[in-house]
């Protein structure tokens, strides 16, 4: 018979910045488990929505049982399993978190949770460097492609807390939306014109932020998120020169009168 699974002591942690256990994850965001024998077979995934129109809480042979609500689950392998933690918890400061496999279960763990607690995406999927953020029309912002100075960016995070209306958990996001969160680039707070879940998906955020028009131009600018007391990790953002204004008008020319507009 295979081993029962086994959660790593302190080894769930949000799946956007990863930061470190005890830091508190938040209900409705995604976090990551890591342990062993934590599937029944090959890999799990990719999750799909039940006839109930909400992601599936049963994949690769893997439950979750977080304070026993069965979570959301987005795939499980032999040592990791993505899920959500579920949105019933709001209010709750910690949770049991628990693994079934073919029957067999795991040891309880425990996990410290908060209101909110922001987590950016990077590029590379581990919390640090450029990070998981486009252009309006959803073309990622690189150094060959850089934000501009006044521009509408989109940052996708996760952790920003309840929604308005309230999600249940697993359930795609419409227009449902949090509080706005402070947004610093390169230490400058910038305009924040829309934060909730991102529409159609389970727990992901994003924040519609315009780019200061002071901003100077560098390749790795400092974005930081926070949530009253939380502060998200710390990701890079390419902002490019902004534009110089257009040439001023040509002095009038008596030589030469620009054309009557009336035809006169």
């Amino acid at each position: 018979a295979a081993p029962p699974p086994n959660i790593v002591e302190g080894a769930m942690v949000s799946a956007a910045s990863f930061a470190l256990h005890p830091a508190p994850l938040a209900p409705g965001s995604i976090a990551a488990l890591f342990g062993k024998y934590l599937n029944d077979g090959p890999p799990g995934g990719p999750t799909s929505f039940g006839s109930d129109g909400k992601l599936v809480n049963a994949l690769g042979g893997t439950q979750v049982l977080v304070n026993g609500i069965p979570a959301a689950l987005f795939f499980s392998f032999f040592n990791l399993v993505a899920l959500q933690i579920p949105t019933e918890l709001a209010g709750a400061n910690s949770a049991t978190v628990q693994v079934i496999v073919g029957g067999r279960s795991s040891a309880t763990r425990t996990i410290f949770l908060d209101t909110a607690a922001p987590g950016l995406f990077s590029v590379n999927a581990n919390g640090q460097g450029a990070g998981a953020i486009t252009h309006a029309d959803g073309s990622p912002i690189t150094s060959q492609n850089p934000a501009q100075p006044d521009e509408v960016i989109v940052l996708y995070l996760t952790g920003l807390g309840g929604t308005n209306p309230p999600l249940a958990t697993g359930a795609p996001a419409a227009l449902n939306t949090v509080p706005h969160p402070t947004v610093t680039i390169d230490g400058v707070a910038a305009t924040v014109q829309f934060s909730g879940r991102t529409p159609g998906l389970v727990g992901l955020d994003q924040i519609n932020v315009q780019v200061p028009s002071t901003m100077r131009s560098d390749s790795g600018l400092s974005v930081r998120v926070s949530m009253g007391a939380r502060q998200s990790n710390t990701v890079s953002l390419a902002v490019g020169a902004a534009a110089p204004p257009p040439p001023p008008p040509p002095p009038p020319d008596d030589n030469n009168p620009p054309p009557d507009p009336y035809g006169y």
